[in-house]
């Protein structure tokens, strides 16, 4: 501005005129000429600039708001997605937890009664074979007719699913489990499947998928399992464990070489590194089974010298005893 008013105080000689005339006069014109020119001027100028401001602000409010908006919908959204998400999982594992206590409250009972120890009344095991049955005869003519047609003591034991009692097959406290899968447990491997199945990506159907999958290795089953345990969507350690016992599944039905793969994408996996000794050792059993022992050799020596001193580490070590044993007998054979 002070140079535009420098310019127009020169115009008040002989160009002062141009102004208003020249002089003293014409410098006052000039000077208010100057001043209404800063006041003219300098205030359209601020004035252009705040509406160019004022525009690109209320643009931009509304851009931003919009975005904004967008983004707490979208937060207001997930939380309310996570949060039920959170609410069905927990529904979802209520409900396997329920099966889960139904499995472990049967197997309990058969392992009490399987390691069931024996009566202070009951028989010697030293005594003759010809004593024992003596007395037993003895005792069955002593006991009403339903007791000898169930051949428990006393009527109270329960028939076992495959026709031998809980007496007959040494326990005292419950009934012993027959090895039948469906007679010991019922409809329940059933629920655990069509639960896994139906809750693929959830956490609780990855542990009924675990679980039904224990129970199938349990009764030698396993192909029952991997389809079940493929099916598993969920992440993290559910289903890295989920992993490992597909694979062990796999082995244990023969199919060494898809078991590989599993076991070796689980070794390399810096995620699933407190499994890494297992897969390996399972890696070597299953080239073992394959016929190349010089490979379950090289692999089973990486566990030892790995694992130092853990239980998988002695494992290996024990097998590669049985390996030299193996090629010592082999040797002496020919």
């Amino acid at each position: 501005m002070n140079i535009a008013g420098d310019q127009i105080e020169h115009c008040g000689g002989a160009d002062g005129a141009a102004y208003g005339g020249g002089g003293r006069k014409g410098t006052d014109l000039d000077t208010k000429g100057r001043l209404s020119l800063a006041k003219k001027v300098a205030p359209d100028i601020v004035t252009a600039e705040l509406k160019k401001t004022f525009e690109w602000t209320t643009h931009h409010t509304r851009i931003v708001s919009i975005v904004g908006g967008t983004a707490i919908v979208l937060g207001v959204a997930y939380s309310l997605w996570n949060s039920m998400g959170i609410k069905k999982e927990k529904a979802l594992q209520s409900q396997y937890f329920e099966l889960e206590a139904q499995v472990l409250k049967k197997r309990t009972e058969y392992e009490k009664a399987r390691n069931q120890p024996a009566r202070p009344d009951s028989p010697d095991p030293k005594e003759s074979k010809g004593a024992k049955a003596k007395e037993a005869k003895s005792d069955k003519a002593k006991e009403p007719k339903s007791a000898q047609a169930t051949g428990s003591v006393g009527g109270a034991a329960q028939v076992g699913a495959a026709g031998t009692s809980a007496g007959a097959t040494g326990s005292v406290g419950g009934e012993a489990a027959t090895g039948n899968l469906l007679k010991d447990y019922g409809d329940l491997p059933n629920q655990l499947k069509q639960f896994a199945q139906q809750n693929a990506n959830s956490k609780a159907g990855a542990m009924a998928a675990l679980l039904f999958a224990n129970l199938m290795s349990e009764y030698h089953q396993p192909g029952e399992a991997v389809p079940v345990l493929k099916d598993v969507r969920t992440t993290g350690l559910l289903s890295q464990l989920g992993q490992m016992e597909l694979g062990t599944l796999l082995a244990n039905d023969g199919k060494c070489d898809e078991a590989i793969g599993i076991f070796d994408r689980l070794a390399n996996d810096p995620k699933s590194a407190f499994l890494k000794l297992e897969a390996k050792f399972k890696t070597g059993l299953c080239w073992q089974s394959k016929g190349d022992v010089a490979k379950a050799e090289e692999i089973l020596n990486q566990v030892v010298v790995e694992g130092k001193e853990n239980s998988v580490a002695r494992s290996a070590k024990k097998y590669l005893r049985l390996f030299r044993l193996r090629k010592t007998e082999e040797v002496k054979a020919n």
